[in-house]
């Protein structure tokens, strides 16, 4: 964890340039992904525009000070892995939590949207158990 005083520090222009322009490009294909019509159950586009654009205002940029390189089976497993522990984060949430096995070495639990949404909120519909 950062020491306070480094949180109240603005970034600087060119971090600040890079961040802009990586939230453009993340953006756009989290956009396409969610007007996927799969993706889409019974919400409109605007919804899904609305969604990104809290999605994006609530989130950072995050640094990786750190490369665990290899933990997981897949490469990119590892960077998705290496951005949740700089950014302190006690849940990766995955449609294939499988990839994600051993990532509670770290203090990280690796967990399907539904199982995600129903620790979240204890109300919401138990997910069904996965089929084999």
């Amino acid at each position: 964890m950062h020491p306070p005083i480094l949180a109240d520090l603005p970034p600087d222009e060119k971090s600040q340039n890079r961040e802009k322009r990586t939230r453009a490009g993340r953006r756009s294909k989290y956009r396409a992904v969610l007007l996927r019509s799969e993706n889409l159950l019974s919400r409109t586009p605007a919804q899904a525009d609305a969604f990104l654009d809290y999605l994006l205002s609530v989130g950072h940029l995050q640094e990786i000070f750190f490369h665990w390189r290899p933990a997981l089976h897949d490469p990119d497993d590892d960077l998705i892995l290496e951005l949740a522990v700089a950014a302190g984060c006690r849940y990766i949430v995955s449609h294939n939590i499988r990839d994600f096995q051993g990532v509670k070495r770290w203090g990280i639990e690796a967990l399907t949207p539904g199982r995600f949404l129903h620790r979240i909120d204890p109300t919401s519909q138990p997910p069904l158990p996965p089929s084999s």
